[in-house]
This record gives structure tokens, sequence and C-alpha cells, in this order.
């Protein structure tokens, strides 16, 4: 809880070094095997990048529970960093197949440059905030198309879309009309408006997993994934803030940008392989998950 505005509460906290930060961590209670290892981890790592997972084996008084070991504390983050790459890999591959839809979608009856015509935008905010980011991005695509082309000024579609990032095309896709909308959500098999919010939620995941965020207890609100009712994955979002709505909205989309994809049991493996370390419920995911048809 933060101070009232007219107290000062000033940070008082003093840089330590790894050693002096193995030694805290044992007077806290938690068993260190190899000091000089642990020291050095913590030197390469850094101490405020495991800290999450430190917090996890530590009692509200700030102890450890008895028995932690500090290797426990680095297999955890060792999982979380394996996690944050499995999902990685499959958002790179739903975000190519996105670009692709759009632009196959879009450009084929619409011709190249149809993103200039305000008539395709649901509001005058959407029209102009991609004016601006087609004006302004830098990217080879684009000066590919302004290096051999000087009209239309701005680029062609499938070059700007090359340049966006996901978040721009996922605020793209918001705002573009909803007839639009429906002919690319189609092509992943569900409403437009479960794939707007899919979208978004891709586009945080995603930002999660490159900014290096803990990802396997995550809770966020923010652009949760919504449910897609009527539908069997519809049962496995039970609370779509959790690590569990987020893992099966990425299965679904990579039903279609790759179906040949075995990333739903790399990702079974990858929980079956820590399970000893942490529990489902720790992880966000239900109770029971994986005896549940939709996981076989």
């Amino acid at each position: 809880m933060l101070p009232p505005p007219h107290i000062q509460n000033t940070f008082q906290k003093i840089a330590l070094t790894a050693s002096q930060l193995v030694t805290r961590l044992q007077s806290k209670g938690l068993t260190v095997s190899d000091v000089s290892e642990a020291e050095n981890t913590i030197s390469r790592i850094g101490y405020y990048r495991i800290l999450p997972h430190i917090r996890f084996f530590q009692e509200v008084n700030g102890n450890f529970k008895p028995g932690i070991n500090f290797n426990e504390i680095i297999e955890l983050y060792n999982f979380d960093r394996k996690l944050r790459l499995l999902c990685f890999d499959a958002i790179e591959r739903i975000e190519i197949c996105m670009r692709s839809f759009m632009i196959e979608e879009l450009c084929v009856p619409h011709g190249p440059h149809f993103y200039i015509d305000p008539a395709h935008f649901i509001s005058p905010y959407h029209y102009n905030n991609t004016q601006s980011i087609a004006s302004s991005i830098k990217h080879d695509s684009i000066t590919h198309y302004t290096n051999k082309y000087n009209y239309p000024v701005l680029p062609c579609f499938w070059a700007l879309c090359e340049g966006m990032t996901f978040g721009q095309l996922s605020k793209f896709y918001s705002g573009i009309l909803n007839t639009h909308k429906i002919a690319i959500s189609r092509r992943f098999g569900y409403p437009k408006d479960v794939i707007v919010s899919w979208f978004r939620a891709m586009t945080d995941f995603r930002n999660c997993c490159t900014h290096h965020n803990t990802i396997w207890n995550i809770r966020r609100n923010r652009d949760a994934p919504m449910r897609p009712r009527g539908t069997q994955a519809a049962a496995e979002f039970p609370n779509p803030m959790l690590l569990h709505a987020r893992i099966v909205a990425v299965i679904e989309l990579m039903k279609v940008a790759d179906p040949h994809s075995d990333w739903k049991y790399r990702f079974i493996n990858l929980v079956n392989a820590h399970t000893n370390l942490i529990s489902e419920a720790d992880m966000g995911l239900t109770n029971g998950w994986r005896q549940r048809p939709y996981w076989q």
C-alpha cells in the first residue's frame, strides 16, 4: 500500500554484491549447496530477475519454506525461460499467419492501397492512426517501395504489413470494417469479436515473452482472451486472467497457423517435466486438465 501523498517514504535499500545476496538468502533459511556456483549464477542472471521465483518459495515473513534449495529456484527460472521460448515460437507463427490472411483478404478484393481510403475503417481515429503509422514506419520493405515508386506516396499494404508490429496489426484489425474483420476471422474459425480479443491477448502475451516477464504464474486482467462460447475450447476458459486461457488461445490459433504442429504436446511435456516443482494450481492450470477431452 502506498503511503499518503503528504508522507515521504524514502527508498533506502543499497545495492549488494552477488556474495552478499547469497549470504542474505542463506540467512532466510535457503539451502545453498554450492555457494560459488550460486554467486556466479546471480552475477550472470541478476538477482532482481530471479526474484519472482525466489518469492514463490518464501513464506509470508520472507523466510524460505523448509528444505528449499537454491537449485530449485534456478530450475523454476529455467522452466519459465523454456515456457517463454515455447510460447514465442507459437506466437511468431500466429503473427505471420495473421499478416498473410490480412493481405489476402483485403488486398485481393480491395486493392494494394485500400487502406488510404477512410471508407475501410470504422472511425476517423482508426483511419488516421493507420495513416500516421504508414507515413512514419521504417522497414526494408517500405524502403524498397519508396526507392522504386513515388505514387501512391504511401506503400502498398503488404509492404506496410511487414513493417508493422504485432500490436499495430492488432489495433489495425480492430479498426477496419466489420465485414473485413469477419473475412479474416473466418480463416481462423472464430467470430470476429473473439479474434479481436485473441489478437490483443497475443500481443500482450508476446510482449511478456520478449521482455522476459515471468509467465508461468501469469495473472493479467489486461487484454485477457475472450471465452469462445459454444465451442469445445470454451470449457477451458474458467478464468481468462490465468495462463490456462492464454495457452488454449495459442493452441486454437496454431491449429490454423501451423496445422501440423505438435505445439500442444510440447507444452504438455514441458509442464509434465516440472510437476515436482510447481502444481497445476500454481501455474493457473485447471485441476485435472490433462484428463479433459480437449487435451487428448
